[in-house]
């Protein structure tokens, strides 16, 4: 009994007209994904100019809400933070392991040689 009604719905369904599809959809799609322009900034630059503003933006209120003088007193505190940050020891210690860690990774160079190149260099 189930199928009977499926077998009816299909037929109404493929009895439908169906719209034709526009003519430029293709070129459409190809024009939104592969072809479109490249940005005007990359992600890093947008991150740094976002960064840029929002610190504006916070100084700005921190000036009109406070004045000159809590302003300097947020920058004295930023500045006792930092520096006891770099007072502890296990600052330096992780510090140290990174920068080894990249330069270690700067040299190694983990990407695979493609295959052409090395069968050029292989033993014969």
């Amino acid at each position: 009994m189930m199928n009977e009604r499926d077998d009816d719905l299909d037929r109404l369904l493929f009895a439908m007209p169906l719209e034709e599809p526009p003519a430029d959809l293709r070129a459409s799609i190809l024009r939104g994904t592969i072809y479109r322009p490249a940005f005007a900034l990359k992600l890093w630059e947008l991150w740094m100019c976002g960064t840029f503003a929002a610190l504006a933006v916070w100084l700005a209120v921190l000036i009109f809400r406070g004045g000159g003088a809590a302003f300097v007193r947020t920058l004295s505190v930023l500045g006792a933070t930092v520096t006891h940050m770099l007072l502890v020891q296990n600052t330096w210690l992780w510090l140290a392991a990174g920068i080894g860690a990249a330069f270690w990774l700067l040299i190694l160079n983990p990407t695979p040689m493609p295959a052409p190149f090395f069968k050029r260099y292989a033993r014969r």
